[in-house]
């Protein structure tokens, strides 16, 4: 359910949202007002809207050879730049510290320009660290974490190799992971660049499965120790696999209730997301979205047989179909994410454009005031009244109550000079609450707000909206679903005069 909003007076009249009438929830009397200044704007359903917690992903995914910086952005450099909205980059740790203290970051030319590249492209980072060496084509773990001392097991890596892989409640991995990870975080803690940070990364894949345990009943305090040791994140967004080796109740009690963590769920459009995680996952949203992921199934090899296996049940024939059926998961479970992966992911995806587009248009959120109205003229030194209404176009919601957020995003309306510069005055809803806007509802408010006489002149000026960060937490302001053209974060809309 909803989290309960302050000022609420019920659900009144209907507002038109592409054809439909969307019920609205009317907060603090915003209703039948003497306003004679009235828009409803332009929506913009379908442009790319690059908006932090949202929209879809490019991967790095070093299960194999880490990718070259060059090769690899002009491979990806078209879904980058007409689709992408974050680049995720998993790696091993043993490539992200090679040597104690030597982080790629500082050292490794590579790794540099594959964020550099990200970053000139307009993309935000995620990251996942594997440090099980399971179908890895190396070690995922830095061997000076054996050379200290620290056991392990081996295990299969690519090719039928035997690879080695940590214990993971040895004491020596322990301490040297958790240097690294407020290593990692003392660079990437970093909301202006970062989007979201997998903060488990455990056992095979990174997915929190086959945990290498040298005491089985170990489990809970390697749970504790490894929310410890991402703590340092504590202005990004931290991710969650779920349904791990720890349980599920776990997953939830600890790291996405507990710990206030958004899902990430690997396995969208397969027969490994069941009924139970279906269930939990209506249950947990909104107030945990779902940043998922679909099923691996071979890098889009035409070769491989695995979507075409009847042992999965289902009715596929082509790689558009297993891709269709991981789309149908995102949207109905209300995914805020979801990956055109690598360099052969996207080269599929990028086959049929309709279902790439349908995700940009429907998957994570989109905001836009679908309805605004003020009066045409006020007093110098007055009062301005305005009713604002917004509604959310696409299936997912902004993860704005998120404690590692803080409620940074709220509405605000501005007073920009008729010929442009920036706004004289602006004022911010601090009642209207975007983290609870979801799709097809509309939510109305009522701004009252001073017009002092120093700053505001007589004159004729523009009304403007936008969604503002107005913490310092460095995440940018938000784009809105609008065909209004944006002055920074303001949207104008129509004149007001100051008498």
């Amino acid at each position: 359910m909803v989290p309960a909003m302050m000022g609420l007076l019920g659900c009144l009249a209907g507002v038109m949202v592409d054809g439909a009438n969307w019920p609205v929830t009317e907060h603090a009397a915003a209703s039948n007002l003497a306003l004679d200044a009235r828009v409803e704007p332009e929506l913009d359903r379908d442009s790319l809207l690059r908006n932090p917690g949202s929209g879809w992903v490019l991967y790095d995914d070093a299960c194999g050879p880490v990718a070259r910086a060059a090769d690899y952005w002009r491979d990806q450099d078209q879904a980058a730049r007409r689709y992408a909205s974050i680049f995720y980059v998993r790696w091993r740790w043993a490539e992200l510290e090679p040597t104690e203290g030597q982080y790629a970051w500082d050292h490794d030319a590579n790794f540099q320009a594959l964020v550099q590249g990200a970053l000139d492209r307009g993309l935000r980072l995620a990251f996942r660290v594997y440090v099980a060496s399971q179908d890895n084509a190396a070690q995922a773990t830095p061997e000076y974490v054996r050379a200290a001392g620290a056991q392990g097991v081996s295990e299969g890596g690519a090719g039928g190799r035997s690879l080695w892989t940590p214990y993971l409640d040895d004491p020596v991995f322990q301490a040297k992971f958790a240097a690294f990870a407020a290593a990692f975080a003392r660079k990437y803690n970093d909301p202006t660049r970062v989007d979201f940070v997998d903060a488990m990364g455990l056992g095979w894949w990174g997915e929190g499965h086959h945990l290498t345990l040298r005491d089985p009943a170990s489990a809970p305090a390697v749970l504790r120790w490894i929310l410890d040791a991402y703590r340092p994140f504590d202005r990004v967004l931290l991710g969650w696999q779920y349904n791990t080796g720890f349980g599920w109740q776990q997953d939830e009690s600890e790291a996405l209730v507990g710990g206030d963590y958004v899902i990430r769920r690997d396995g969208l459009g397969s027969m490994w997301f069941g009924d139970h995680e279906k269930e939990r996952f209506r249950a947990l949203w909104p107030r945990h979205p779902l940043f998922g992921e679909k099923c691996y199934w071979g890098g889009g090899d035409p070769a491989y047989p695995a979507g075409l296996d009847k042992r999965y049940g289902r009715d596929w024939k082509t790689w558009r179909d297993i891709d269709g059926a991981a789309l149908a998961d995102a949207l109905a479970y209300h995914a805020n994410t979801l990956d055109l992966r690598t360099v052969a992911d996207a080269k599929l995806w990028l086959s049929y454009p309709d279902l790439v587009q349908r995700f940009v248009r429907e998957g994570g959120y989109r905001l836009a005031p679908v309805e605004v109205a003020w009066p045409r003229a006020v007093a110098r030194g007055g009062r301005l009244t305005v009713r604002h209404v917004w509604a959310n176009l696409a299936q997912g919601v902004l993860p704005n109550l998120n404690q590692r957020w803080g409620q940074c995003y709220r509405p605000a309306l501005a007073l920009l000079p008729r010929d442009g510069g920036q706004p004289v005055v602006h004022w911010v809803d601090a009642a209207a609450e975007p983290g609870e806007w979801l799709a097809g509802a509309a939510h109305a408010y009522r701004l009252d707000a001073a017009l002092p006489a120093t700053q505001v002149p007589a004159g004729e000026y523009r009304l403007a909206v936008g969604i503002v960060n107005t913490t310092g937490t460095g995440l940018p302001d938000l784009k809105l679903a609008l065909r209004v053209p944006a002055e920074g974060p303001w949207y104008p809309l129509g004149a007001l005069t100051v008498r």
